[in-house]
């Protein structure tokens, strides 16, 4: 349901900021597939370019890799984040990335954005017209 307002709100920023790295994850799915700590290890390596990258643990990252993040101008649209820990381990303290940065997270649960978001922008519920087209568009 979230998803269109957010490859919107992707496309947008992605045009306006040309060396950015973009990267979409679907976190509670893959976390559920596959483990928070493998969702982590899919998202830096994507943004290091670094197929072999591999962090042990869900908390924090290496300063190496912090150093790398920080260089980094990313566009990282995390959906569908149900639990604040799940936030905390995959974007950590928001110095991790570079500045002009952007992080985008849809969540049903404001709670999960606690005091961490700069801005909260709450998704009306579409029209029933728009609403079928979405789910044709989808099945």
């Amino acid at each position: 349901m979230f998803l269109p307002l957010a490859f919107g709100v992707w496309a947008v920023l992605a045009r306006q900021l040309l060396q950015l790295q973009c990267i979409t994850v679907f976190v509670t799915e893959e976390s559920e597939k596959h483990g928070m700590i493998y969702v982590k290890n899919k998202i830096l390596s994507i943004l290091l370019k670094e197929n072999d990258l591999h962090i042990g643990t869900p908390n924090g990252v290496p300063p190496y890799v912090k150093r790398r993040l920080a260089r980094k101008k990313v566009l990282l649209v995390l959906d569908d984040i149900n639990d604040l820990e799940h936030l905390e381990n995959l974007v950590g303290g928001l110095d991790w990335f570079g500045s002009g940065s952007r992080i985008i997270v849809t969540t049903r649960d404001k709670q999960v954005l606690g005091k961490r978001v700069n801005c909260i922008y709450e998704a009306k519920a579409l029209e029933s017209d728009d609403a079928i087209k979405l789910f044709i568009m989808n099945v």
